[in-house]
């Protein structure tokens, strides 16, 4: 019984570190043999198509003025700037009506979920490029152009900008999101050297608007737009130039159950869409996605085993080292003051708790559609 339990013991490891380490190896010899999608957008002012920025918003009446003039000042010509309300209660359609003049609002009195709302507004647009954005996401003036640029190559139907948070309140919370990003950023660069990023970041992203398929309620569209277009034969690529800022929750609970939703709704999205992803993309999809999204269940698994391995020297050793990540965890929760040893093994364990209750929340059939923005990233 002990060989066996070291046997899973271990193939248990050898998952973790594949999807944290080894992966992201894989991925650099592929993109090293590959045809470099990646940032292939050459400065050409004569390419100029017209391009959509649409902007999601409920309740966002502290933060889309601000949002409004960020985006008015936006340096690309061709450009129509969209408000899609979803069915708003405070002030932000008032708001948005002093800019009138410059901005096209749609303000629909019901609240019936983001993707829902930008069904009826992609409706009346036309344009041949489709920005998406977040209210709390402020562009830098050249982002749509980066973006933009990459469109040249005929075989680019997507691109995903570079998401930078900004840590106003120096917390665990937000010490640790911004780490992990650091490592997702690495691992879009390299999908996007063989133009197969997986997903986008939903405050700046781009599509053709040709290639738009209608949006499904309970998953998000920064999930379902690029398996559409990876489905449809063309490339999602990565612009780390076309850069977004998004101010991070400050407070774990917000971060939690921002995270909760985000495993619900792609689980979801992954299992709907199974059928659709090939190639190269399934295997993205597991090494980058799935096994990370049972992460915590793993972790459990782990420290269990451990407990009826512990006999030995080895294992004993691995028991204590958890017993420490763990407790540090813990310390992070309970001290007032942020110490850098806490960032990891706190954010590392909030992912671990956040992925498990998604998905169980999705095996117990809870789908999110509509959600409040977090106050504080506000």
């Amino acid at each position: 019984m002990p060989l066996f339990l070291e046997i899973i013991f271990w193939s248990i490891i050898f998952i973790v570190i594949y999807t944290f380490f080894v992966y992201p190896i894989i991925l650099y010899i592929l993109s090293k043999i590959s045809n470099n999608y990646g940032f292939s957008g050459k400065e050409n002012n004569s390419f100029n198509p017209e391009v959509a920025l649409v902007i999601s918003a409920y309740n966002e009446e502290n933060i889309i003025r601000e949002k409004i003039i960020n985006s008015l000042n936006i340096t690309y010509e061709n450009l129509k700037i969209v408000i899609a309300s979803d069915g708003s209660t405070d002030n932000t359609a008032k708001i948005c009506n002093e800019f009138e003049e410059q901005i096209s609002l749609y303000n629909y009195s019901v609240n019936e979920g983001k993707n829902a709302t930008l069904n009826k507004v992609l409706n009346n647009i036309d344009s041949e490029i489709v920005v998406f954005s977040d209210a709390n996401t402020f562009y830098k003036k050249d982002a749509i152009k980066k973006m933009v640029n990459n469109y040249q190559n005929k075989e680019v139907g997507c691109v995903i900008g570079q998401l930078k948070l900004t840590q106003t309140n120096s917390t665990n919370t937000s010490k640790g999101e911004g780490l992990y990003w650091k490592y997702e950023h690495f691992l879009k660069k390299l999908e996007s050297k063989i133009g197969e990023v997986l997903v986008g970041n939903g405050g700046i992203f781009s599509a053709r608007r040709k290639l738009l398929q209608n949006l499904i309620d309970d998953i998000p569209n920064d999930f379902q737009i690029p398996m559409d277009i990876g489905y449809q034969g063309y490339k999602i690529i990565y612009e780390p130039k076309a850069i977004g800022l998004e101010k991070t929750s400050a407070h774990y609970l917000e971060e939690m159950k921002r995270k909760i939703r985000i495993v619900n709704r792609n689980f979801n999205g992954f299992v709907k869409y199974f059928k659709k992803i090939r190639g190269i993309r399934i295997f993205e999809m597991i090494s980058h996605k799935v096994i990370r999204w049972f992460i915590g269940f793993l972790a459990i698994l782990i420290f269990i085993l451990n407990i009826f391995l512990i006999q030995q020297p080895i294992y004993l050793t691995i028991f204590l080292v958890q017993i420490i990540f763990y407790g540090l965890a813990i310390l992070a929760f309970v001290l007032p003051k942020k110490y850098k040893i806490f960032y990891i093994p706190y954010y590392i364990t909030l992912i671990f708790v956040s992925s498990s209750i998604g998905i169980l929340e999705f095996a117990l059939g809870k789908n999110y559609s509509k959600w409040t923005p977090p106050e504080t990233s506000r």
